[in-house]
């Protein structure tokens, strides 16, 4: 086998809620959105939507991370993709680090549409200056792993990149630079040919998707969630690879505009991702609530 450079957990979509009080607050909604997701919700069978989850969402996210604790190998960090919380207001964190801080390994978090930036970067970060986006990039273990925040200056909780984060992309990715690249982001770059996640597409994905491939066979995979559902897309040459969600799991496909009648397994899960020298290893974890 070649040599092991990274490996990690991704995990996406906890939702977790202060006191577990899922409250989609209004205000963070526009009228357009909140007509298409009610007449977008009619042509869903219940399994298929997390606005009421079977089971708490402290209960769900406390047993990942115990799933996440027993694994039988070391990982280096977990990877979180975003919608860490429901609509919270930012000091609302406090109650994620009440669940995360139990993980043995570090995590690190990207703002999803549902997620404040403020909230993660001073809460969850501990930081005091707080920047416009949680945009990232790190080395670990001579990988380079880059988050990019989609969430903050999202469209109708859809994706969105500014002019800024663009051109840091661009700069990462047209650097002469060896490295392998994990590059994290919430939403998905693509349409997905399902009318219900493609009015949460990104606006401005295909200009990243191309930016990205600019780094060529450096990137390793592109790490998402805000579909709720284990699915894998290669485009160009580029995995887009999606976390299962730890409460419930979405039913939407290319060409599926009505999922009843077509289940997809419920159980919660995570994903293992192993970077080797010249491979991408991608392994589903599901377990029982």
């Amino acid at each position: 086998m070649s040599e092991v450079l990274l490996t990690f957990v991704h995990i996406s979509d906890t939702h977790i809620a202060m006191n577990d009080n899922t409250t989609f607050r209004r205000e963070h909604y526009s009228e357009r959105i909140l007509k298409w997701m009610e007449e977008a919700r009619a042509g869903m069978d219940e399994e298929s939507s997390h606005a009421n989850p079977p089971v708490l969402p402290s209960v769900a996210n406390r047993k990942l991370v115990a799933e996440i604790n027993r694994l039988p190998f070391d990982v280096d960090f977990v990877l979180h993709t975003g919608d860490i919380m429901t609509d919270p207001e930012p000091d609302e964190y406090t109650a994620v680090k009440e669940i995360m801080d139990e993980l043995r390994v570090p995590i690190h978090y990207l703002v999803g549409n549902h997620d404040s930036t403020e909230g993660v970067q001073r809460i969850l970060y501990g930081s005091d200056d707080i920047k416009p986006t949680h945009d990232f990039a790190i080395d670990v273990n001579g990988v380079l792993v880059v988050g990019l925040d989609s969430g903050t200056n999202g469209i109708d909780h859809g994706g969105n990149f500014s002019d800024e984060q663009l051109a840091w992309l661009d700069e990462i990715c047209s650097a002469n630079d060896t490295r392998p690249m994990v590059v994290g982001i919430h939403h998905v770059l693509q349409p997905l040919e399902n009318k219900l996640m493609d009015f949460f597409q990104t606006q401005n994905g295909e200009e990243a998707h191309n930016i990205l491939k600019k780094a060529g066979n450096r990137v390793r995979g592109v790490f998402s969630g805000h579909i709720h559902q284990a699915i894998d897309i290669v485009e160009d040459g580029i995995l887009y690879s999606f976390a299962p969600g730890p409460i419930t799991q979405g039913n939407l496909f290319p060409g599926q505009e009505n999922t009843r009648g077509h289940k997809v397994d419920p159980a919660p899960g995570f994903s293992v991702v192993m970077i080797t020298v010249n491979r991408t290893y991608v392994r589903r974890y599901t377990y029982t609530l």
